[in-house]
């Protein structure tokens, strides 16, 4: 379960995207364009806030590169993604050392930049 941080007229709202294990990237496109639209028209319900465990945030909309997120707990993560550049997508990750290895906090990094770049060359 993944929160998504949405800035609405309302201030940041952070709901949880649910059941994401074994979805694809079109089928969690989908349930972002759902949620981040319930959002901004305010049609949140107290539902689509639990259960969250790791937070994304993007203020590269606002022309931010780099940034600190800070966890909400009880989450024990959350990814920073900052401007995109034609070379580059700026990431960071805060992270509860009580429950995640740096070590692991890395890899995920580095797993993640890998499928990234798949993806920006046409693979899976």
């Amino acid at each position: 379960n993944i929160n998504l941080a949405v800035a609405t007229d309302r201030g940041l709202m952070v709901p949880v995207l649910k059941n994401l294990e074994g979805k694809d990237i079109f089928e969690i496109s989908q349930l972002r364009r759902e949620i981040t639209d319930k959002a901004l028209k305010g049609k949140l319900q107290p539902e689509d806030f639990e259960k969250g465990t790791f937070t994304i945030t993007n203020l590269g909309l606002q022309d931010i590169e780099y940034f600190n997120p800070i966890i909400n707990p009880p989450q024990v993560a959350i990814l920073g993604m900052g401007k995109l550049e034609k070379t580059s997508l700026p990431l960071s990750l805060s992270m509860d050392h009580r429950i995640i290895d740096g070590a692991k906090g890395a890899d995920f990094l580095q797993l993640l930049s890998k499928k990234l770049a798949s993806y920006k060359n046409g693979g899976d």
